[in-house]
């Protein structure tokens, strides 16, 4: 059994492990691999390898390991035979796109851990006074001395990266500060005492090393020379207090170019990219980690107000764009690739939704439950319209949410439910649910009620983008896309609804540039609502849920006010609802077998899985959604007429009919009123009758009409009813 926190000896332990042939740090393929450290360490995780691919077996290691004892990683440290030390940091990693675990000779993400904070639930006193150290064996020195009477910490990398810790521990605590003798040791001294200030630490004291000491004395020398436990209580009572205005000589700090101290700024800063390329930066913040890109206004924001903290003064923006410039070098090539993620992500099986509070919590659901937690392994961005989600709460039911949905039918009311339970699916496909009514039926309403419970926005519900590039702009910085009141669905918005559905993107070229490129690709859910049928076309009905309200009677309407009243005092319950239904979908995945599935079948598939948390039995779900998309079906088919006059020409076919796109063009001309005819949406030649005929193929299929387009020479149209006998194509009724 390894100790809690002590030193390990390992010059004369035999060999264990095999050492990790792909661990090498410094290689350019290395530094691009996205291995992000696992905190803490699974329990099942295997032993870490006690060789460096390089250095051999080490001389020393350090376990760092977290308040409740839990492995958190390893410190090595190799003796070289010309006196020098080398020190490597050892974590469990991830890869984020294999999904493949194995230790990494790779430090943990800013901010690090402290060595030593399972000493602090050892210790009796809750505010136990802590001394803090510079490197892990001056820590275990101080342990040794005074570890009855305080806590002893320090830590990782040494006097330039303390800057780069967690240093929450702290709170709340009286700090002692035993630095090393020399100019580094007091730098790191000024650094944790700003650090620690900073963090809510009750007072703040460095100790001043007696006189006549080496250069670089420290706690592990003072062991050597044979000090007592008492000469070292009376050297770290003797620490002397900071005065509460105390603040870092910035002498040396104004003198260096604007620049340079945006650099040093960005010295506990994570820079890492995504797959595109762009770059993004994850920094500590009070007492909890941010993600923002890297030009983006917030994280000027946050780099103006440290500079100004730091030197007192402004900084000038060809400073801050040089210096934003070379940080975006760093991430792009030597940064972790992530994928940024808005409001709802996974990690290692879990789900994350973020709450998008000022703490940047996040809500893990596993097969196991649902909890709150402070920091989320999954990368969440947030735009500026972005809104938080309420801390959800367990014991309800969905029922709860039922009163707040004006719908028609139980289905319909099943069919919403479904929709919210696959929107907290981190991929898609996503249903579009289209919601329709008359005037004052509460369209409105319910989409504002079904966005709250996923995605809250500054502006819930707009009006529709004027292109397709603005869709997708929109989806870009938000979770769920929903749009007001249309009249209609042109064309090219369909078209985009359908790609955001089921995944699709838009390139168009860089603003102020000649050759480059920008694509925008996103898979989203969205609302409509409106008082028409939206859904009249074939490939937006394919991919869509419908729901019809009920006309609200006079005695049943409510004030506003008083409406969302209450549904804000229910919303928390309704959250935790529907999270209790997310888990009993993780739980159950693999679990359910299906003899068929229907269209959108990854999105059926999750939702029958989640149905026993949402206390429904199983089929309801697919036998409401298959009615749905029956009813939207004959709808869309009513709604084209091309759909209708082929039918009506196949029915006079029973043998079916095969022909070239002119042939079943003239057709439908001479059975088409003139009305239909010169109406715009109507083909006018025979390769705008080819598409027309694939974009009905779907509506016909569903009527039993089979289409087939074969290329033999002349391309051929063959329209057979789908349960024909021998698959008779009827050629001779042209």
């Amino acid at each position: 059994m390894l100790p809690c926190w002590g030193l390990i000896r390992m010059a004369d332990k035999s060999e264990m492990f095999k050492p990790v042939a792909a661990g090498k740090t410094g290689s350019a393929a290395g530094a691009r691999q996205a291995w992000a450290p696992m905190v803490p360490v699974p329990d099942d995780a295997p032993e870490p390898p006690d060789r460096h691919y390089k250095h051999g077996k080490p001389d020393m290691a350090w376990i760092y390991r977290d308040e409740q004892g839990r492995l958190l990683g390893r410190i090595l440290r190799f003796d070289g035979q010309d006196g020098d030390k080398s020190f490597y940091p050892q974590t469990f990693c991830r890869h984020s796109q294999t999904g493949d675990h194995e230790w990494r000779w790779k430090s943990w993400d800013v901010p690090r851990p402290l060595y030593g904070l399972d000493r602090l639930a050892l210790s009796q006193e809750p505010h136990r006074p802590i001394v803090i150290s510079e490197g892990e064996k001056s820590a275990d020195a101080t342990h040794d001395f005074i570890g009855t009477e305080y806590v002893c910490l320090t830590s990782p990398g040494g006097s330039k990266a303390a800057d780069k810790s967690d240093w929450r521990a702290v709170a709340r605590r009286d700090v002692i500060i035993w630095p090393d003798n020399d100019e580094p040791g007091q730098a790191y001294a000024q650094t944790v005492a700003r650090a620690a200030t900073a963090n809510g630490a009750k007072s703040v004291s460095i100790i001043q090393v007696p006189a006549g000491k080496s250069e670089g004395w420290d706690a592990a020398n003072a062991e050597q020379d044979g000090w007592s436990t008492q000469q070292a209580l009376e050297l770290v009572r003797s620490a002397k207090p900071l005065d509460p205005n105390w603040q870092a000589d910035k002498s040396n700090q104004t003198k260096k170019p604007q620049r340079d101290r945006v650099l040093e700024i960005f010295d506990g800063v994570e820079l890492w990219h995504d797959e595109s390329g762009e770059v993004f930066a994850t920094m500590a913040v009070n007492s909890h980690r941010e993600n923002w890109p890297l030009r983006s206004s917030q994280l000027r924001r946050w780099i103006r107000l440290r500079y100004n903290e730091a030197t007192g003064g402004t900084i000038g923006g060809q400073a801050l764009e040089d210096a934003i410039g070379l940080m975006e070098a760093k991430g792009s090539e030597n940064g972790d690739c992530h994928e940024p993620r808005r409001r709802v992500g996974t990690c290692d099986g879990a789900i994350y939704v973020d709450l998008c509070d000022p703490g940047w919590r996040v809500v893990r659901i596993t097969g196991k439950g649902w909890s709150v937690i402070g920091r989320s392994p999954v990368k969440f961005l947030r735009s500026p319209a972005m809104r938080p989600l309420p801390e959800p709460e367990p014991g309800d039911t969905i029922e709860l949410l039922r009163s707040f949905l004006n719908v028609a039918s139980d289905d319909d009311f099943r069919l919403a439910v479904s929709w919210l339970v696959a929107a907290l699916r981190p991929t898609g496909p996503y249903p579009l649910v289209i919601i329709s009514g008359e005037q004052g039926s509460g369209k409105s309403n319910a989409s504002k009620v079904l966005r709250s419970l996923v995605d809250p926005n500054a502006a819930p519900i707009r009006t529709p983008p004027k292109d397709e590039r603005d869709l997708l702009v929109g989806a870009v910085h938000s979770h769920v896309q929903a749009l007001d009141n249309l009249s209609s669905v042109p064309a090219w918005l369909a078209d985009g609804l359908c790609r955001l559905a089921t995944g699709g993107g838009f390139a168009t070229k860089t603003l102020y540039t000649d050759l480059s490129e920008t694509v925008i690709s996103a898979i989203r859910p969205s609302i409509l609502n409106g008082i028409p049928n939206l859904s009249e076309r074939a490939d937006l009905a394919d991919r869509a849920i419908s729901l019809a309200l009920s006309a609200i009677k006079e005695d049943d309407r409510k004030q506003e006010v008083e409406y969302w009243r209450e549904f804000e005092a229910a919303r928390p319950c309704i959250l935790g609802a529907l999270f209790d239904a997310v888990s009993a979908g993780l739980r159950n995945e693999g679990k359910i077998e299906f003899e068929k599935l229907p269209r959108m079948a990854d999105f059926a598939v999750w939702i029958e899985q989640c149905a026993s948390g949402l206390g429904w039995e199983p089929g309801e779900f697919l036998t409401s959604y298959s009615a749905n998309r029956a009813d939207i079906s004959a709808g869309a088919f009513e709604a084209d007429p091309m759909a209708g006059i082929i039918k009506k020409l196949m029915i006079d076919r029973p043998g079916g009919w095969e022909g070239t796109a002119t042939q079943l063009l003239d057709l439908a001309n001479e059975a088409a009123p003139e009305t239909q005819r010169k109406s715009k949406f109507w083909p006018g030649s025979p390769s705008a009758m080819g598409s027309r005929l694939k974009r009905v193929a779907p509506l016909l299929r569903r009527e039993g009409i089979e289409t087939i387009t074969t290329h033999s020479g002349v391309r051929t149209i063959r329209l057979v009813w789908i349960d024909a006998p021998n698959g008779e194509t009827g050629s001779d009724q042209h």
